[in-house]
């Protein structure tokens, strides 16, 4: 009996052994990707790429890749990574004639949602079509410009609340707990009609809490998700017991909060995330468990990549004085009273604009690529077809702060992003199409002028209200983890009040 078994373990060895060999032969000399350059490791097997995943590594090491070895780089058995501009066009553009753009999703990369729910996310072009068409009405010009007085509300009781840190025997201020507060309190708002209440709690909500445990969750499963079973379960409960307690329990809240808004009047004036949907839904509609899931993915979108593009903005420019200086002067100059500041004025302040474009490049608020898969017969991309069903992307992060599309790609420049004779003449050569922050293409972000409409107000309220310090505990705050969005870490800054301010305005 002993010596069967010892057999049967021989058995099942060499058969592992001998399918490594073969994959790893296949791999590197036959793959119909065995052109495309890349490290040995990467070829063979995708356990690399996974294991930077779960580190939170994997962008800093991508940008390493493509340093190396150029702008496009084979990251896995059946993976390449582009930073060229042209790889926008083809990956994510709009379908051409001649079959490139608007390239499938890779259904192993996108999670289903609980009941297969469709969203904006993970929906064919049919559904996402529909649910698009439903949801685009409340990004409409006229809709963003009828949301200005609820912004400013929400940038008064921030400043409010601020000055009255300053006035406490300790002035440190976490400015990303703050700023989570805002872009919360008023995505809120905008979706359900009511706010997280974070700047009046001075705390985060649960159920935000647990949204944002999932991002670590969510890519554990992405990178268990490249095995086979058992490996990919085996794998998987590798990660965090919260994060992955946090994936459920988000929905039940989700859904109480959506059960709320449904129940209180949809006749109301006040029009939010729901009333739009309910106001546009017919027979190609969307269904509640639809509702539920998107507008949890709208609140997400709309709320911490904000708070994390207005966390990145302040570093930038506490680390950069002469640009905090300079912009201070012309928000504080532009606008002799806060009353004065409005959406419209706000976009036309160029040096700001650029500010905001500059932090966009280099601390963008999703740093990770967003993947899909070539069609079947293969795809063109930057000019060469890709064999069928490979997987390809962008990585955001690596394709704006790489030195084959920027010059100086690490400093802290607006000035580059002139159009005219003020752009320094060493910065007119950037590949300013290389930078897609809000992605490319019919599934590019929907939020996209709300948001810079948000950003603009609430910065110009802060910095119009106080004189900022950087703290000298904070060292090299923009290197972090990142779960598809920023692990952020606490940024604290001394906030004081303007000389010669006048609490009115």
């Amino acid at each position: 009996m002993i010596s069967s078994s010892v057999f049967l373990v021989e058995i099942v060895s060499l058969a592992v052994l001998a399918y490594v060999l073969i994959s790893t032969s296949y791999n590197i000399l036959f793959h119909p990707l065995r052109k495309y350059p890349g490290p040995v490791i990467h070829r063979i097997t995708n356990l690399c790429m996974s294991y930077h995943d779960i580190r939170g590594k994997a962008a800093y090491h991508i940008r390493e890749l493509h340093e190396k070895y150029g702008s496009t780089v084979r990251i896995g058995p059946n993976e390449l990574s582009y930073i060229d501009e042209q790889a926008w066009n083809d990956i994510y553009g709009h379908k051409s004639q001649n079959g490139t753009g608007n390239l499938p999703r890779e259904e192993k990369r996108s999670r289903p949602e609980k009941n297969n729910t469709v969203t904006i996310l993970n929906a064919n072009e049919a559904d996402h079509r529909r649910l698009r068409r439903i949801q685009t009405p409340m990004f409409s010009d006229r809709a963003i410009a009828a949301q200005e007085e609820l912004v400013i509300r929400y940038c008064e009781l921030l400043t409010s609340r601020l000055m009255e840190r300053t006035n406490s025997s300790s002035n440190s201020i976490d400015m990303v707990l703050w700023y989570t507060y805002i872009a919360f309190d008023i995505f809120g708002e905008l979706a359900f009609g009511k706010p997280f209440n974070g700047l009046t709690s001075n705390s985060l909500d649960t159920w935000i809490q647990l949204t944002l445990l999932t991002f670590k969750d969510f890519v554990f499963w992405m990178a268990a998700n490249q095995f086979m079973f058992p490996l990919n379960k085996i794998l998987y409960r590798l990660s965090p017991r919260d994060s992955r307690n946090a994936w459920a329990r988000r929905y039940e809240l989700a859904a109480l909060k959506i059960s709320d808004r449904v129940i209180r009047d949809l006749n109301s004036p006040k029009m939010d995330l729901i009333s739009h949907i309910v106001q546009y839904n017919d027979e190609k509609g969307m269904t509640e468990a639809e509702i539920q899931s998107n507008a949890r993915i709208l609140i997400i979108a709309g709320s911490e990549t904000s708070s994390s593009l207005l966390s990145g903005l302040t570093y930038l420019l506490l680390r950069n004085r002469t640009h905090l200086e300079e912009v201070t002067n012309l928000i504080r100059t532009t606008f002799p009273s806060k009353k004065d500041i409005t959406f419209l004025k706000l976009k036309k302040l160029d040096y700001l604009n650029n500010i905001i474009r500059e932090t966009l490049r280099l601390y963008p608020p999703v740093p990770s690529g967003i993947t899909r898969r070539t069609d079947r017969g293969g795809s063109v991309i930057c000019g060469e077809v890709v064999p069928e069903y490979t997987t390809v992307s962008i990585p955001i992060l690596t394709a704006n702060t790489s030195s084959i599309n920027w010059a100086d790609p690490m400093k802290f420049v607006p000035e580059r992003w002139f159009k005219d004779e003020r752009c320094p003449e060493q910065y007119r050569s950037d590949k300013r199409n290389c930078m897609q922050p809000f992605s490319y293409g019919p599934r590019n972000c929907i939020g996209k002028n709300l948001a810079m409409s948000e950003i603009r107000m609430i910065i110009a309220h802060v910095l119009w209200n106080f004189d900022i310090e950087l703290e000298p505990d904070v060292r090299d705050w923009e290197y972090q983890r990142i779960y598809k969005l920023w692990e952020k870490k606490p940024l604290h800054v001394k906030l004081y009040p303007r000389k010669n301010l006048d609490i009115f305005g």
